[in-house]
């Protein structure tokens, strides 16, 4: 068991039938949800410091949660990523780690700013294939 995590990216369409079924209650609804047309854009697994920052943008994550995400909140963190791995000094303060049950280390070594440079790619792949006619949602599961 662990933070999973990921980037979704859905029609409208399917975003209002998820937002439907997130509004309903928590873990379910009557709400029929095609899961297998969701785009799936970024994985991670215990990056915890993705966790912190969606959580600064959207508020507290539950165990199982889906948060719509904006271009403009993927250029920030890009701009983080960008900040932490010019100078590592600055990831206490710009890119901190968080800690819970399953997120593994929040220790700032090699695994973190390994998982950095490979979100930077990914991050920066989302932002230049934007779609403005779909709606991303950061997803995590622990």
């Amino acid at each position: 068991m662990g933070l999973d995590q990921g980037i979704r990216r859905l029609s409208r369409e399917n975003a209002a039938l998820l937002d439907a079924q997130f509004a309903k209650e928590e873990g379910g609804s009557d709400y029929p949800f095609p899961y297998e047309e969701i785009e799936m854009l970024w994985e991670g697994r215990k990056e915890n410091h993705i966790h912190a920052f969606v959580e600064r943008v959207t508020g507290e994550l539950k165990g199982w949660d889906y948060r719509r995400l904006e271009k403009s909140n993927f250029e920030n963190l890009i701009l983080a990523l960008q900040t932490v791995i010019a100078d590592h000094s600055m990831a206490p303060t710009v890119l901190p780690t968080s800690s819970g049950f399953f997120f593994g280390s929040t220790d700032y070594d090699e695994w973190y700013f390994s998982d950095l440079e490979r979100e930077l790619t990914a991050f920066q792949g989302i932002v230049d294939n934007w779609d403005d006619t779909k709606v991303y949602y950061y997803w995590c599961w622990w």
